[in-house]
């Protein structure tokens, strides 16, 4: 069961939050829901870039696969 908790949003924002979920067939919560997920997946990834820029820098194709590796093994370890 989900847990209730409470968030300030003002009026303006939740208005076009609830036109949004109602365009999508969906509750504010759903959408809202929805919209958060999605920024996180964006600054999980955008973290990712930060960190394993300095491999971009000098990679070439032939290192992905090791680097891809790397990075499994270091998500396992968390």
């Amino acid at each position: 069961m989900a847990t209730h908790n409470t968030v300030s949003i003002p009026p303006e924002l939740m208005a076009q939050i609830e036109a949004a979920a109602q365009d999508a067939n969906q509750t504010p919560d759903e959408w809202a829901i929805k919209a958060m997920q999605k920024q996180l997946e964006e600054n999980r990834w955008q973290n990712m870039l930060r960190r394993n820029e300095r491999y971009a820098l000098n990679m070439t194709e032939e290192d992905v696969p090791e680097i891809t590796h790397q990075v499994r093994l270091e998500r396992r370890r968390g």
